[in-house]
């Protein structure tokens, strides 16, 4: 099982926003990402990158809250 880890903006431990992420879906101008207990959380942000295979998600939240 391929897990990852969400950043706001750079892939930095300081930035880290949630991790063991299994799964993301985009839907009304936000997205979300579920982790590894289930739990789903919503962002409104935009996606700067994706490694799949490297474990690591990137978003810009500027000045979106999240949930």
């Amino acid at each position: 099982m391929c897990l990852s880890t969400l950043y706001n903006k750079t892939q930095d431990a300081d930035h880290v926003l949630l991790k063991n992420i299994q799964s993301l879906r985009v839907a009304d101008g936000h997205m979300f990402f579920t982790d590894l207990l289930n739990r789903e959380y919503r962002f409104e942000c935009a996606l700067i990158s994706a490694d799949l295979t490297g474990g690591s998600v990137i978003v810009d939240l500027g000045n979106a809250s999240y949930e």
